[in-house]
């Protein structure tokens, strides 16, 4: 059976076909930003057309490959948005399609439960987004679900100035940034500081990070884990990190030609990631394609 789910999210919509559990087709587009410019509250117009025009050629791909399901999902822009109504109505009247709106909540579990799949007994992961973070620790036969209330858009902010002026390793802003993160982190997690693993898998970095191999300077460990071949030692990996970010993000662009605008923002999401396995001691990080839509297919 294939199954397309179609995820609207607040800085990119990606398009997932599986057949089965195996993924076949993936498309990201992180040029619309349905989330980036909110106005009172309110997704703009030119956005949401742009994102439905978007959707209707994907659905067209769909018939294409004879696709049995489709889904269509929305995350924190749909969440907030005091107008995602209209986008919804509109998509339902173009597509005949509905739109489930995924909580925070389910959105953290369902990451954990399509890595559960394939990951080992305990483990911990990490999703950034434009509008939320999410961290989701499996240990002792338990979840631990962390949610933060801001994503790449909040965070843009602290390196905006620089970032304008093609500044990318200014190491005050880079601090503030951190310093920030570490608190929220530390308040996230007060009262679970028993909590540790010793791998961590990071969403949806594992093709950008090897396309960087030329400025990482750095090979790759070979990994057993099914879907996920490599890993970088904790250490190895806050090296790869700094050298991402001085290299700037033109550089990075140049690298991965697929999705230049995924360079944008990616130090900054990979910036949490490093801080979250820092706090869990994690030893071990997997870049990982997983993503919360994997988990549709499990539940």
């Amino acid at each position: 059976m294939k199954t397309s789910i179609i995820d609207v999210g607040t800085i990119s919509i990606k398009h997932f076909i599986f057949n089965g559990k195996r993924q076949i087709y993936f498309f990201r587009d992180s040029t619309i930003k349905l989330g980036a410019t909110i106005s009172g509250n309110n997704l703009d117009e030119d956005r949401m057309n742009a994102a439905l025009t978007f959707i209707k050629a994907e659905l067209d791909k769909d018939a294409a490959q004879k696709v049995d399901k489709a889904i269509i999902c929305g995350t924190d822009a749909i969440r907030k948005a005091a107008n995602s109504h209209v986008f919804i109505d509109l998509l339902k009247k173009q597509t005949g399609l509905d739109l489930k709106v995924i909580t925070h909540d389910d959105e953290s579990l369902l990451f954990g439960k399509g890595l559960s799949r394939v990951a080992p007994d305990e483990f911990a992961a990490f999703a950034a987004g434009g509008g939320s973070f999410e961290a989701i620790i499996f240990k002792d036969g338990k979840w631990h679900s962390f949610k933060f209330p801001f994503g790449i858009n909040r965070l843009y902010e602290f390196l905006k100035d620089d970032y304008e002026k093609g500044v990318f390793n200014n190491r005050d802003s880079w601090n503030r940034l951190k310093r920030f993160l570490t608190g929220e982190i530390d308040k996230a997690f007060s009262g679970h500081e028993y909590l540790s693993v010793d791998i961590a898998f990071l969403s949806s970095v594992l093709t950008f990070i090897t396309a960087q191999k030329d400025i990482i300077k750095k090979g790759f460990e070979k990994s057993t884990i099914e879907e996920h071949p490599i890993f970088l030692y904790v250490d190895d990996y806050e090296s790869a990190l700094q050298k991402l970010i001085d290299a700037g993000v033109q550089k990075l662009r140049e690298n991965y030609s697929s999705d230049p605008n995924f360079a944008d923002h990616s130090a900054i999401a990979q910036t949490f990631y490093l801080l979250l396995a820092r706090k869990l001691g994690v030893k071990k990080v997997y870049p990982s394609e997983f993503q919360y839509v994997h988990g549709l297919l499990e539940s």
